[in-house]
């Protein structure tokens, strides 16, 4: 009985959970001495094989037309892009900053799909996701002077914010049509092999202990599921309302490192998560009145 609205917003806060205990858990694989490039590939075919086996068990075809190919192909593009633009901004950037500038994409996407006639811009979805961004700032704790200017950081997380831009709209009109899953395996057993050279980029190195491991696992089951998530959440509710709540996962990042690494926050980011939760919740309000 629940409509599609609804689930939709489940899915979208159950991704960013699953989202957010993925920084933490790679943070603690790093501290084993386990290395960046060597998690990125392990990861991404963890996803690529959860999406596939998915789709095996439950007798869904994949590539069946050469516009899948095409599609699959395009998307990966994005994906991978997202993805090394992030990690190689972190070589040159603080981890929040990369973030926040990530993070703009929900403003891109919002008047990209806008100006394609997708959306209406109204003040509701303009001042959600400035506040909801704002407020991002304040968890990440980027208010305080910066020693350099990074700008090839700020270059690479920019471009990252971009492909994850376009690869949400491109979701967004492929699940329209298709078994959103499909999608997903169609378009990351292609981004499984665009990172492979990932593994020359930086010697790989294995977490050195037990524990490692486990953080390891828990790093690529966290990823897998928020994959699911992705493309099952962007075909219910869109791509803009999807990476609109997806704002929510540094504040379960935050949570999440509280837990693991005993790290409390300051007042400020507290604050931030407030401004987050309150913009998200008048946004689903207002939303849900217009409906009505």
């Amino acid at each position: 009985g629940m409509n599609q609205n609804h689930l939709g917003l489940i899915v979208a806060i159950a991704s960013a959970l699953v989202f957010g205990l993925y920084p933490p858990t790679l943070r603690a694989v790093y501290a084993d001495g386990g290395s960046a490039f060597l998690m990125i590939v392990v990861t991404t075919w963890m996803r690529m094989l959860g999406l596939v086996l998915y789709c095996r068990a439950t007798g869904a075809p994949l590539f069946q037309t050469r516009e899948n190919v095409k599609h699959a192909f395009i998307g990966s593009l994005f994906q991978t892009a997202s993805i090394f633009g992030i990690l190689l901004a972190l070589l040159y950037m603080p981890g929040p900053l990369v973030l926040i500038i990530m993070f703009s994409h929900t403003m891109m996407l919002l008047l990209f799909m806008a100006w394609r006639g997708d959306v209406k811009l109204d003040a509701v979805s303009v001042i959600a996701t400035a506040a909801a961004f704002l407020g991002l700032t304040l968890v990440l704790d980027i208010w305080h002077p910066q020693k350099t200017t990074y700008w090839i950081g700020a270059a690479l997380a920019f471009m990252a914010a971009l492909a994850t831009m376009g690869r949400a709209y491109l979701y967004g009109k492929l699940t329209q049509n298709r078994k959103p899953i499909t999608v997903g395996a169609e378009v990351f057993i292609f981004v499984s092999l665009f990172t492979l050279p990932a593994l020359f980029i930086q010697t790989p190195h294995l977490p050195a202990s037990t524990a490692g491991y486990i953080y390891a696992l828990v790093s690529c089951l966290s990823l897998t599921l928020g994959t699911f998530g992705i493309f099952y959440g962007i075909s219910l509710i869109g791509p803009f309302r999807w990476s609109l709540f997806l704002k929510l996962e540094p504040i379960f990042t935050a949570l999440f490192s509280i837990m693991i690494f005993g790290k409390f926050l300051k007042l400020s980011q507290y604050i931030g998560m407030a401004v987050v939760l309150i913009s998200l919740a008048g946004y689903q309000i207002v939303m849900q009145k217009r409906q009505a």
